[in-house]
């Protein structure tokens, strides 16, 4: 691309080409190292109820029960089927599951990687890697079951393919990019708002290529490749896999649940409130944009100010969905220390220190060692070396390894659990009735989990367990004839089915 001015550039050496080539596969491994030995994650109990749901959902298809037919769920169907094949293969551990998140997670980093270095270079890239990997819950939700990062892995990648469409034309990349955005959404939907940004992207390209002997079909053809494979193959998809009567699964919890979330922890500014230096740090990188001319990193502009803008107005707003909008910030501000890196050297290089430019060197990288003052405290006090390399028990909350206690307890002779805590029955290989799997405090508090089909549930399946969380009213006296209630702390009740548990009384 070219420039209105002389850009400034690293020392001849310090990134010797056989280093450029390995930079990628070196990030992998060591992110990947790192977190195996030094985040603990493989004994612990669960990370969010949502990794349960995902887990459990896997299990009853593995088992012969159709998703969204006779599983409720809630979430498009790829990471269920991804996750049902890594178990088929590798076993239905939860850490098998965690690994292959793990992997979704390097690959993001990766594609975040090349991105940068394409428009702008290795230093950045690495910056903007580094930067990725220090956001809140970013090494959790490495390898938290949930569909949100897989989610963001794909749509990473199928930007990756736009910007080296814009930069070489082949198109193989325009396809290879819709192909990831459709599987991006089919993990989860709400990466759709990228769909306008990327197809008036790729007007824009095309517009600025053509100028001066434009053409309307020259003009919306690339746009038109790229809407049309990604509908196909959506589309598609959602009417082989979800099917048109089970359409309603897939966002009419989502647009109720706006209505029953309105506490300040449930929006965006509360969960961006821990990420205000990289934020801080992303202006810099928007104003390097403009002031350079990449105007291809304005897909990370964009992406980021839609992604708040869209979540400003919605409800409820959880924790991992702040990486819809963090994600790019960290890239940019890989971009706004990179230039500032750059100018810096260039100002000692050519001493003329007395420039507007040097201020905002100094400015960005002010803002960068204010993100490593914020975030490295937290970083290093969630590791903790070698809990990966050995079984250990179940790590969690006391409360919580109580209750798994109680449930082992029971489990040899248990097929059915009603619950709304699927991990516990999940490391049994014990089983939740399918249309309880989402369980969600969103779906029942909208109703679509009403009291009455809990019940008919549990008449139908006659669980051995039943182990709620959630405060209902009802449910006690429901139960009180035909189950005995072994647990009961913090609204957290476990009954066990009488004939089990009069059972194990006589046992000696």
């Amino acid at each position: 691309m070219n420039h209105a001015y002389q850009r400034a550039t690293l020392p001849p050496g310090l990134f010797p080409r056989l280093l450029q080539q390995i930079i990628p596969f070196l990030i992998a491994i060591v992110f990947i190292a790192v977190i195996y030995l030094y985040f603990p994650f493989r004994n612990r109990l669960q990370f969010d109820e949502d990794e349960g749901i995902n887990l459990m959902k896997a299990s009853l298809v593995m088992k012969g029960y159709r998703l969204f037919e006779q599983i409720w769920s809630d979430q498009p169907p790829l990471l269920t089927y991804i996750l049902v094949v890594t178990m088929r293969v590798f076993g239905t551990q939860v850490y098998t599951a965690r690994y292959l998140l793990l992997l979704f997670s390097a690959v993001l980093l990766l594609a975040g990687f090349h991105i940068l270095r394409r428009i702008w270079g290795n230093l950045h890239a690495l910056v903007g890697t580094f930067l990725i990997i220090l956001l809140p819950f970013y090494m959790q939700l490495s390898v938290a079951v949930m569909v949100g990062l897989p989610s963001l892995t794909f749509a990473v990648l199928s930007l990756l393919g736009v910007i080296a469409w814009h930069q070489h034309r082949k198109w193989i990349w325009l396809v290879l990019s819709a192909l990831a955005f459709s599987a991006s959404v089919l993990i989860k939907l709400f990466t759709g708002f990228l769909i306008p940004i990327i197809l008036v992207g790729l007007l824009l390209g095309e517009w600025t290529r053509l100028r001066g002997k434009l053409k309307f079909r020259d003009l919306v053809f690339p746009a038109v490749i790229w809407a049309g494979i990604f509908s196909v193959i959506t589309i598609s998809a959602i009417l082989v896999w979800v099917g048109p009567g089970n359409l309603t699964q897939l966002y009419q919890s989502h647009l109720e649940g706006a209505a029953i979330f309105t506490n300040e922890i449930y929006t965006i500014n509360y969960h961006l409130r821990d990420s205000l230096p990289m934020l801080l740090l992303s202006i810099f990188g928007v104003l390097a944009t403009i002031t350079t001319k990449r105007w291809l990193t304005l897909y990370l502009v964009f992406w980021m100010g839609s992604a708040y803008l869209l979540l400003l107005r919605y409800s409820p707003v959880w924790y991992h969905h702040q990486l819809l909008v963090t994600v790019p910030t960290a890239m940019l501000g890989g971009v706004a220390v990179g230039e500032g890196i750059l100018w810096a050297i260039e100002a000692i290089r050519d001493r003329r220190l007395l420039r507007f430019r040097n201020l905002f060197a100094v400015l960005a990288l002010a803002s960068f060692a204010l993100v490593i003052y914020d975030q490295i405290p937290d970083v290093s006090r969630r590791f903790s070396y070698g809990k990966n390399l050995v079984d250990e028990p179940i790590h969690s909350s006391a409360l919580m390894e109580e209750v798994y206690q109680y449930v082992e307890q029971y489990a040899p002779e248990t097929e059915w659990v009603v619950t709304d805590l699927p991990m516990f029955p999940y490391r049994f290989d014990l089983l939740v009735p399918p249309n309880l799997v989402v369980f969600s405090t969103k779906r029942f508090k909208t109703d679509l989990i009403a009291e009455e089909e809990l019940y008919k549930t549990i008449d139908a399946y006659q669980p051995e367990q039943v182990l709620i969380r959630k405060k209902i009213l009802g449910l006690q006296p429901y139960l009180k004839q035909d189950y005995h209630l072994v647990y009961n702390r913090r609204d957290l009740d476990l009954f066990i089915r009488n004939d089990l548990y009069f059972k194990h009384q006589r046992a000696p």
